[in-house]
């Protein structure tokens, strides 16, 4: 979240979270992370708990939504299984409205 303004520092991004109160794998719970930006509308499905690098994504105001979800895809019930933040990117001053 925040604000992220330059070439150096929108090309590659951190996405990182942490997985609380449960453990991610390829055959049991995963987090799906749903990323929207001016033309990208994608979701991706994450089993494993490190950073990761989101490369490349437009200038303006992009959203990632993380829900965790059981090996079945169905999201989980709980305190703080899913959150969004926005961000905003832009190669110079001043930033988008």
């Amino acid at each position: 979240k925040g604000n992220y303004v330059g070439e150096a520092d929108i090309t590659n991004l951190l996405f990182d979270f942490y997985p609380w109160n449960t453990e991610l794998s390829g055959n049991g719970n995963k987090v799906l992370a749903h990323i929207q930006a001016d033309n990208i509308d994608t979701t991706i499905s994450v089993d494993k708990w490190q950073a990761y690098f989101l490369h490349n994504l437009p200038t303006g105001k992009p959203k990632i939504t993380l829900t965790l979800v059981d090996k079945d895809g169905n999201k989980i019930n709980g305190p703080m299984t899913e959150v969004t933040r926005e961000f905003t990117l832009a190669l110079e001053e001043p930033l988008p409205q």
